[in-house]
C-alpha cells in the first residue's frame, strides 16, 4: 500500500486552492515548491478574465508562512497573457495578488501582527 506522494503532503501542508503541486527541494533559504495553477487556461491578472497566453516570464518566488523555523517559497514560471482590457499582463495566480511578491495566507499574517505587535518584533518573527 502505497501513502501519499510528497507533492500531496505539501499541498495539504500548504493549504492553497487552486494549486497543484510539481516537485519540492531543500535550500539554503528553505523549502522551494514547485507550483502550477489547476486551471489550465491563464487568466488576466488586473480583471481575471480568460486570456490567451503571450509568452512565459522567467520562474520566481513568493513568500509563504513557516512551518516552524523553516520558511516556505513557491517557484512558478508565470505566463503573460494578452487581455483586451488591459493589454499584455501576468496571468492571475490563485495564491497570491497581482504584482505581489508573497502569498495571501503570508499577506494575512503580517497584517494581523501589525494590528498587534511592533515593527521589530514582526521582523523578529517572520526574518
Amino acid at each position: 500500500m502505497a501513502g501519499p506522494s510528497v507533492g500531496e503532503v505539501m499541498g495539504r501542508v500548504l493549504r492553497i486552492q487552486g494549486m497543484s503541486v510539481r516537485g519540492v527541494k531543500m535550500g539554503p533559504e528553505g523549502v522551494v515548491v514547485q507550483v502550477r495553477p489547476r486551471q489550465r487556461k491563464p487568466r488576466c491578472g488586473v480583471c481575471g478574465r480568460p486570456a490567451p497566453g503571450y509568452d512565459t516570464k522567467p520562474g520566481r518566488l513568493w513568500r509563504h508562512l513557516a512551518l516552524g523555523e523553516t520558511i516556505f517559497w513557491l517557484r512558478y514560471a508565470p505566463r503573460r497573457v494578452r487581455c483586451r482590457e488591459h493589454g499584455v499582463r501576468v496571468e492571475r495566480v490563485p495564491w497570491a495578488a497581482h504584482d505581489s511578491s508573497f502569498t495571501h495566507a503570508f499577506e494575512e499574517l503580517v497584517a494581523w501582527q501589525a494590528q498587534r505587535l511592533d515593527k521589530s518584533s514582526i521582523c523578529r518573527l517572520l526574518g
